[in-house]
């Protein structure tokens, strides 16, 4: 009890006595109270202790007429000097503060902090009430709280406690409420003290020192308003609806009296009937009341059972409960293992997220740049998402949410990110491996970077919801459903309704700490679209301002998606991470050695192993592989792998032979199949109905359904499925789990299996519709016939040939002869590369009578298509034949060379022994342009440092011609500082027509050029010199997006009089992704220009674009009628590079889009066959580009377009618009085949 309250004296001793001993002792007192009085005390809240990890908050509230600091100390005896020397602070030795010594030390993930208000009431007392002091309480507390909110536990002495009280009951403090987990009460009268009375007359009595009695009058014995705020108290205590978890209360209270100057007695200042009130627990102290908030020490009794009661409610909060399940019962060992083929698991410092930067341009990434150093888009590399991207787009996880420029340039700090991954390249492990460091991996970069923005991070598997269709689903349930279902159904709704509210108040406030992680958006992606209670939750979920949403590559999400900050995709693991993969690995690193010159000779396995899932299948089967029998096809590799993962899966089926069960050591190569024949049927089953379905993930129904077709009555599914090696589930714990195949690769390995086994049989095919139940039956010749020039069924059709070889030339001939007849490809390059990839499967030293004329006639595609589009992206595959390669070198004629020579020159494009030979021998050939692609193809430059690229500038200048040339490796480089940037602007003047053309390509090959550099380029297609415009033209149009202004004035300069500016600047405008729409607008009306030059230049203009406005498609559409013929001509290949108006395009000459699977074709007919012969050399030049094939079905009834996005088809009502179509496509033909290779001709002619 505060030293003033030892005046409270009652009304016992006479008012006579009291008023004696107020006039002995008055003067030593008011003193003492008025050096006090002169500290500030404003009501406000000190931190005493301020942890940076702190898990919870202590606020101490001191009692009536107390000095802030003081109150909270005990002097130090000579006897306790030794064990509270720790706890003693330096600028006191000879006292114990409670707060800043004792509780900081055995709580320091505590954060302390003592309200320091103004309670006298004997001298300059405050006329204030306890409401009052209670509303700056809470202010302060309010002002006062992190960000993150932290239980809070209240330590109340005396008046403190009814402040504390005051503080809680206000109708602002249900956030307070919702966050206190526990109050501490010290001898608080919550029913008042007869000593207030006394003190409340010697207040009167003293009223000229300041005196004030509004404080001890709130004291009163049974005070109604006392009464009144325990009501309210209580009512507060008590759980509801917005407070499902009630705080603890444990009230201290004293045992031995006051005595006042150490003779007199007080008594019991407060009664334990008046401190117990509200309590939950409570602790009887052989004190008096004045020493219920001083502890001598550690070993205090007082201070041991304080210590135990603030333990005690230190408990974590509802919200910390809902973070400690999730992250100790959720996210689980067993939830987040990655398990090896081998049945090990996999450590998460090997498990390698590789992320690049999805093209921001909003372009299609398919539509490649001529002279763009990228591998073919066609590849199975590619494909496979396995090359390794350029560095400039390269992402590391850890560094997702780091700032970095936008779509618009400007800096930002992503929250929002959508990557994309094919299916079984590891999207769930990323999520893993994303969840796994964020819990648990405390030394990781992400665990560093991202717990500074989050506090926690929630995986929602969105095919879980799939299954959960109640109306009016919420976040709250899904929270329930996800991390709280097994607490039982109440506490785990208190849970998931904290845990909400917790996400939406961050949220409000534009702090959200909370970290969603979407997998799989692309299984929910159609229920986008309905309108009912699950597609707004849907909608809401992704709409969360920090997420990270995973999908497949393909699926059509963006719709149902708000604005996102950055788009990534995932990629194999580079080259070192293989070389550091093998080498952790136990059992391959004493071989490690072996592993990698195995790699380095076999192109196609060092290229597979990219692949995560592959890598880990080498290491397994490794035993297995004979370095000198392996046959570099794909299918060999997957046929071994395949013998080897099931030797060990017939051991885990228990299989048995002559009674006895199957052991690994019994297992011959030969009799694999015999042993697993009733799980192959089924797997093949359950792969071609998923192909066919486009279904990567198969529920228990799907199984079910699919297995009534392709399996043996006797295979229990429930106990194969988990024993097969070549099946995996996201959620072991699921007990409903979905499957998926290790990896694509395999869905179309096991496919293509039950593809063979049928056309050896010649059986029809069972097309399955698990959904609708649906069968149809195909032959296999038909099935190929109708889905050979599919993009998705490429590797399907790899894998196809490659077993048909082992099983007979006959068969594989009887293939490649079928693949050759109707219906053929009226453009080409699609049935080329069909041939070409399903030829790499096929072993070299096969006899294949047909092998040598297809080579020859791919040769004639090589050359034919170096001389339509000046490249070729039919060499740039790794797969195309070294036959047709040397033919085509050796033939002397056109850009045939070096186009070819250039593709070889590309990124993932692999050199085969016989390959580099050829270049080798062109490097003596006596034309400059072959010997220089001969040598960038045998070895090209890597990217060069920031020094290195500001000596080649300089070095443009050199005397030496020779040096000179050596500086062309700037050509190469995409991001140069500022300071070569403005040198090779200057250098655009230069004399040397040398320097002017490596300093022109430099500039073009920058990623973004500076606004002074770009007016500068533009500046100088108006000068006199023609070779200064030209260089100056090809640097601009290097540029894929240029300042606003300087795109405005090359629009300008397509009206100038001279003919060599306008073409310059139509050069430059070309090369431009987004044009601005001022931009486009202005070219729209040129193309009504009366100078047919200038629409010309127009239209040449607006071939960058891939998405125009309506009245740009409709004026070039009418300008395919124009009278100028080169006008027809660029008109039409313009429309052709407008990827997203193809449709339209296709109705202008007659051709509808229909449903792959509709029954009849449309009745439309081609109404428009002159636009056809223009626009023929637009399709075929798209056909080398992208998967795009013509023909005309068998029977001759319908004109078929193929591409990526599905089928379209226009009919003939009879014969003869057949024939004029295919005499219109001829006609296209002659046109652009003016060299007269034999291209479309059969093999048989």
């Amino acid at each position: 009890m505060p030293l003033a309250l030892r005046w409270m004296i009652g009304w016992r001793g006479g008012a006579g006595l009291a008023v004696l001993v107020i006039l002995a002792t008055l003067h030593p007192i008011v003193a003492k109270i008025r050096r006090r009085s002169d500290r500030p005390r404003s009501g406000t809240l000190e931190i005493l202790s301020d942890a940076n990890d702190a898990k919870f908050e202590i606020i101490a509230v001191h009692g009536l007429g107390a000095d802030p600091d003081r109150t909270w100390t005990q002097a130090v005896e000579r006897t306790q000097e030794r064990e509270a020397a720790e706890h003693r602070p330096a600028h006191d030795p000879a006292r114990i503060h409670l707060l800043q010594d004792l509780l900081k030390s055995d709580f320091p993930q505590a954060r302390i902090l003592s309200f320091k208000h103004n309670s006298n009431w004997l001298t300059d007392a405050p006329v204030k009430t306890t409401e009052e002091i209670g509303k700056s309480l809470l202010e302060e507390i309010k002002a006062k709280r992190l960000s993150r909110r932290l239980p809070i536990i209240f330590i109340g002495h005396s008046l403190g406690g009814i402040i504390i009280k005051q503080a809680l009951c206000r109708d602002d403090s249900q956030e307070i409420i919702d966050d206190t987990s526990g109050i501490i009460f010290l001898g608080t009268p919550h029913q008042g003290s007869s000593v207030s009375a006394s003190g409340a007359v010697l207040a009167f009595m003293t009223g000229f020192l300041g005196s004030d009695t509004t404080l001890l009058q709130s004291l009163k014995s049974h005070d109604g308003q006392l009464s009144n705020l325990a009501d309210r108290f209580q009512s507060r205590k008590v759980p509801n609806q917005d407070q499902p978890q009630k705080f603890q209360v444990i009230s201290f209270y004293e045992t031995k009296p006051t005595y006042l100057l150490g003779w007199q007695s007080l008594g019991l200042v407060v009664s334990r009937d008046s401190a117990a009130v509200h309590m939950d627990k409570q602790y009887s102290i052989d004190t008096d009341h004045s020493r219920l908030n001083k502890c001598a020490g550690p070993e205090d009794k007082l201070y041991m059972k304080l210590k135990e009661a603030i333990g005690r409610l230190k408990d974590p909060s509802l919200l910390e409960q809902a973070d400690t399940l999730i992250r100790n019962d959720h996210y689980t060992e067993e939830r987040l293992k990655i398990e090896r083929l081998s049945g090990d698991l996999l450590s998460m410092d090997q498990c390698y997220i590789n992320l690049a930067i999805v093209d921001q341009s909003g372009q299609d990434a398919g539509r490649l740049k001529e002279g763009d150093p990228t591998p073919s888009p066609f590849s199975l590399f590619t494909r496979q998402k396995v090359e390794t991207p350029d560095e400039t787009i390269q992402v590391k996880l850890a560094t997702i949410f780091n700032q970095r420029k936008g779509r618009d340039g400007r800096t930002m700090q992503p929250r929002r990110i959508l990557i994309r991954g094919r299916a079984g390249v590891g999207k769930t492990t990323l999520c893993k491996k994303m969840v796994y460091d964020f819990t648990y991996g405390i030394q990781t970069d992400l665990h560093h970077s991202w717990t500074v923005l989050f506090d926690r991070l929630l995986w929602v598997p969105l095919r879980n919801i799939k299954e959960r269709s109640a109306a009016g689903y919420n976040h709250e349930d899904l929270f329930y459903h996800e991390y709280f279902y097994g607490q039982g159904h109440e506490d785990g709704r208190c849970l998931a309704k904290e845990l909400w509210r917790e996400v939406k108040r961050t949220n409000r406030i534009k702090s959200g700490k909370t970290l969603f992680v979407l997998d799989g958006l692309d299984e929910v992606s159609h229920d986008l679209d309905r309108n009912d209670d699950m597609s707004r939750f849907l909608k809401d979920l992704l709409d969360q301002p920090n997420v990270i949403i995973t999908s497949r590559p393909n699926a059509n999400i963006l719709g149902g998606l708000g604005d996102l900050d950055l788009e990534l995709e995932t990629i194999g693991f580079y080259p070192d991470q293989v070389k550091a993969y093998i080498e952790a690995d136990p059992k391959v690193k004493p071989k490690a050695n072996e592993v990698q010159s195995f790699l380095q000779h076999h192109w196609l396995i060092q290229g597979l192993v990219r692949i995560p899932i592959q890598l880990d299948a080498l290491c397994y089967t490794w035993e297995d592989f004979d370095s000198g029998t392996v046959t570099n096809t794909m299918t060999g590799i997957y046929k071994a792998i395949e013998q080897r993962l099931w030797k060990k899966d017939i051991v885990r089926l228990q299989k048995q032979h002559g009674g006895r069960l199957v052991t690994a050591s019994d297992i011959d190569p030969s009799c694999v199949e015999d042993l697993v024949e009733d799980e192959i049927c089924f797997l093949e089953g359950l792969a071609f109905t998923g192909l066919y379905n486009n279904m990567i993930d198969f529920t228990s129904k799907h199984r079910n359904a699919i297995s009534k077709h392709f399996k043996s009555k006797e295979l229990l599914l429930d106990k194969t499925i988990p024993c097969l090696s070549f099946l995996r589930t996201s959620d072991p714990l699921s007990k409903n789990p979905m499957y998926h195949f290790l990896h694509l690769t395999f869905q179309e390995y096991f496919a293509a299996r039950y593809f063979v086994r049928n056309w050896l049989a010649c059986q029809p095919l069972k097309c399955l519709e698990p959904n609708s139940k649906k069968v149809k039956q195909i032959s296999p010749c038909k099935f190929l016939q109708k889905h050979k020039y599919s993009a998705h069924y490429d590797v399907f059709w790899r894998f196809v040939a490659g077993l048909l070889e082992a099983e007979g030339e006959d068969e594989i001939l009887r293939f490649l002869n079928t693949i050759e007849e109707e219906p053929r490809d009226l453009l080409g390059p699609t049935h080329q590369r069909l041939v070409m990839h399903c030829l790499s499967e096929v072993d070299s030293s096969t006899n294949l009578p047909i092998r040598s004329k297809l080579e020859a006639k791919l040769s004639q595609w090589l050359l034919f298509e170096c001389d339509l589009t000046g490249s070729s992206l039919l060499a740039r595959e790794s797969e195309c034949p070294d036959q047709a390669l040397r033919t085509a070198l050796a033939t002397d004629t056109g850009h045939g060379r070096v186009g070819i020579l250039e593709a070889l020159q590309h990124p993932g494009r692999h050199l085969s022994e016989a390959a580099v030979a050829a270049a080798v021998a062109l490097l003596k050939d006596d034309k400059a342009a072959v010997r220089d692609n001969a040598a960038q193809a045998l070895g090209r430059q890597s990217s060069l440092p920031e020094a290195a690229a500001t000596a080649l500038v300089a070095l443009l200048k050199d005397d030496n011609a020779a040096v000179r040339h050596t500086a062309q490796a700037l050509e190469r480089q995409s991001s140069l500082p500022e300071a070569a940037v403005t040198a090779l602007v200057a250098l655009l003047k230069d004399d040397d027509a040398a320097v002017r053309h490596t300093a022109a390509q430099a500039l073009g090959r920058q990623s973004s050029l500076p606004e002074a550099a770009a007016t500068a380029l533009v500046a100088l297609l108006k000068d006199d010199n023609a070779a200064v415009r030209d260089n100056a033209a090809q640097a601009l149009g290097g540029q894929s997006s240029l300042p606003e202004a300087a795109v405005t004035a090359l629009v300008a300069l397509l009206k100038d009089d001279d003919a060599a500016v306008r073409h310059e600047a139509n050069y430059a405008l070309g090369g431009q992704s987004s044009l601005p729409e001022a931009a486009v607008t202005a070219l729209v009306a040129l193309l009504k220009d009366d100078n047919a030059a200038v629409r010309r230049e127009a239209i040449q203009a607006l071939w960058g674009q891939s998405s125009l406005p309506e009245a740009a498609v409709t004026a070039l559409v009418a300008l395919l009628k124009d009278n100028d013929g080169a006008v027809r001509r660029r008109a039409a290949e313009a429309l052709e590079r407008q990827s997203n108006l193809l449709d339209k395009i296709l109705i202008a000459i007659g051709l509808l889009l229909e449903s792959e699977r509709t029954a009849e074709t449309t009745s439309s007919t081609l109404r428009n066959p002159q636009p056809v012969e223009f626009l023929y050399e637009s399709l075929l030049w798209r056909s080398f580009k992208e998967q795009f094939s013509l023909y005309i079905d068998n029977g001759h009834s319908s004109c078929i377009i193929n591409q990526a996005s599905g089928l379209r088809t226009a009919s003939f009502e009879h014969s003869s618009q057949c024939d004029e179509f295919l005499a219109v496509v001829g006609k296209g033909r002659e046109l652009w085949n003016t060299r007269g290779y034999k291209l479309w001709d059969s093999l048989k002619e």
